[in-house]
């Protein structure tokens, strides 16, 4: 345990020092302040009561939503992080010297992805209660399930970036090559998030070909949920809008106009529960796949 707080503690100042995590830091910090600035402009000129979670969800039209950039910012930060953990240290030939001290194997993968998950969850916090500090500034006040949301969609978001940050992580153990791991990281994220809605839509429309028919529309929703994009999607709608009460197979974002009542936050937990397990699933399978195989991996100098 020792061993596994030392190599986060020194993987965590590494991190926070590298021209890349401040790259993507400022990326996706300008880009989502800047959206929920204008989210909150908007619902202030609109006058909306209650607010405050609407600001994550609300778009003025310059920009898309808050939630549009954690949704395809988020992984490229987990990504970032991960896709060079053990191949780089392979090159410059210090995995070799950082194992003949009295260090486990274990302690090294479970070290590194630990750091990077702090990462993300230093970065995800701040980008969150700044956009609620401005909030609040403009009168949006949070009350205490709206404040007890926020802090689940944080979990949700940290959780989803998790999941790809081990996967690169996996493939930095796997390749050899920082190049490879970094274009197979992106080419999986590339696929899943703008190419499977559509492929899923295809396999649906081929198995039933009746547009209109509830089966197909089942089907083709229950596919594109392999991707965890959409997985983050629904949960992260539910979270933020308490009205919701559905997710098959009507369209999330017109939910809130379904029902005016709000769920209290555990009745929507409920809703998304699935969700949440199938995202855990997702990085535990590719932190213990890149676990086994570090561990059981020859190292050589």
């Amino acid at each position: 345990m020792t061993g596994t707080l030392t190599i986060a503690l020194k993987e965590l100042s590494d991190y926070l020092g590298t021209k890349r995590f401040w790259f993507f830091f400022t990326i996706i910090y300008v880009a989502g302040l800047m959206a929920a600035y204008l989210g909150i402009q908007a619902l202030v000129q609109a006058r909306v009561e209650r607010s405050f979670l609407l600001l994550f969800r609300a778009s003025s039209g310059a920009l898309p939503p808050f939630l549009f950039f954690i949704i395809y910012f988020g992984p490229l930060l987990g990504i970032g992080l991960g896709f060079d953990a053990i191949n780089k240290e392979r090159a410059k030939n210090t995995l070799v010297r950082l194992l003949s001290n009295p260090v486990h194997r274990d302690a090294v993968i479970n070290g590194k992805f630990l750091s990077g998950l702090s990462t993300v969850t230093i970065v995800v916090f701040g980008i969150l209660g700044i956009a609620s500090g401005l909030a609040i500034r403009v009168g949006l006040v949070p009350n205490l399930d709206e404040l007890a949301r926020l802090v689940v969609f944080a979990a949700v978001t940290i959780l989803y970036i998790a999941g790809w940050l081990a996967l690169s992580q996996l493939f930095s153990i796997i390749f050899t090559h920082t190049s490879t791991s970094a274009i197979a990281s992106f080419a999986i994220w590339g696929f899943f998030t703008f190419l499977w809605t559509p492929i899923a839509s295809l396999i649906a429309a081929n198995l039933i070909p009746d547009p209109n028919s509830l089966e197909r529309i089942t089907l083709e929703l229950n596919l594109s949920r392999i991707s965890s994009t959409i997985l983050y999607w629904e949960a992260a709608v539910v979270i933020l809008t308490p009205t919701a009460r559905f997710l098959n197979p009507i369209f999330l974002s017109e939910l809130q106009y379904v029902i005016p009542n709000p769920l209290p936050l555990l009745q929507s937990l409920n809703l998304i529960w699935p969700h949440i397990i199938a995202l855990i699933a997702f990085v535990l399978v590719c932190f213990l796949t890149s676990y086994i195989i570090f561990v059981k991996q020859e190292i050589r100098s």
